[in-house]
């Protein structure tokens, strides 16, 4: 494919190994994207150095709700600004997508993640001028978001994200930073409308992905998986996205949910077969619960 998947080690082993025992995948068609992500940091930064223990979880979480924005933000914005997808309100008001030869390859308001996939290393930048970098130095012009979390600014990137920042104050300062030929980052630049002024920015590199697909295994409410005339393969279970069994989960909180309860649900499951060869009553067909009203915006504090 031309369009990779944001996680390189999503390969789908799960589901082919399945489908050699005669399982079959539902929703395989439908998936999230492709949309333009930055490219994480080379070097972990602290926020990726943490262990995934409980106890970290709740500390950031009691921070985040008693401790003074301006100590905690700064640990934010290592996360705000390491792998997220820059705002689509960039393109609108002007910015424009060039790849690694310096070339602008596209209508940066048309499936630019699809023509940003086609290019040398499928990797490219965000050119801003001077007005533009500066208009997305504050609300409600932001580069970046986890939503109901923070905002990240052109001042963040700057601090955040050295390796993803450029900055010169003329065409050839840039073209030198980026390793390009000033001669075509300059005919970039002349074919588009309100980058004339410095300080010239560059964000990137920033690369096509597939965040997420809704394709996963049929499963039964025990997360067994099914093969021929719907009967289940005996002692294969699959969770998380590899059994999704056909749930529509659209949003990155739906999948993580779904990863964490049907695995304890499977995993439960099965203990319980192997102790007893049954499954006991206590053992629901997992129901979906109901819609809740929308997330309210966050505090101005996180902006």
């Amino acid at each position: 494919a031309q369009v990779q998947a944001v996680n390189l080690t999503a390969t789908g082993d799960g589901q082919k190994m399945a489908l050699e025992l005669g399982a079959r995948v539902v929703n395989g068609d439908l998936a999230l994207g492709p949309e333009i992500r930055f490219m994480p940091p080379t070097q972990p930064n602290l926020l990726m150095r943490l262990p995934p223990w409980p106890l970290v979880a709740q500390t950031m979480a009691w921070s985040m709700a008693h401790l003074p924005m301006s100590l905690v933000r700064p640990f934010i914005m290592s996360f705000v600004t390491t792998a997220l997808a820059p705002s689509l309100d960039l393109f609108r008001e002007g910015a424009i997508l060039i790849n690694r030869d310096g070339q602008r390859f596209c209508d940066e308001n048309d499936e630019a993640a699809f023509a940003l996939a086609e290019q040398p290393e499928k990797q490219g930048y965000i050119l801003l001028g001077g007005d533009l970098a500066r208009r997305f130095s504050a609300w409600p012009h932001f580069v970046s978001t986890a939503p109901g979390v923070a905002y990240a600014y052109i001042p963040d990137y700057r601090r955040n994200r050295p390796d993803a920042y450029n900055q010169a104050n003329n065409v050839e300062g840039l073209s030198e930073k980026l390793g390009l030929p000033p001669a075509r980052l300059r005919s970039a630049l002349a074919g588009a409308s309100g980058l004339d002024k410095p300080p010239y920015v560059a964000l990137g590199p920033v690369c096509s992905v597939f965040v997420h697909n809704e394709g996963g295994l049929a499963v039964d409410t025990q997360h067994r998986v099914l093969g021929g005339n719907d009967q289940p393969i005996k002692g294969l279970y699959a969770v998380g996205s590899t059994g999704q069994g056909g749930l529509l989960l659209k949003g990155h909180g739906h999948h993580l949910a779904w990863a964490f309860v049907s695995g304890r649900r499977a995993g439960r499951i099965a203990v319980t077969m192997v102790n007893s060869g049954r499954v006991p009553d206590s053992v629901q067909p997992f129901k979906s619960p109901a819609p809740k009203a929308p997330l309210s915006p966050p505090p101005d504090i996180a902006r």
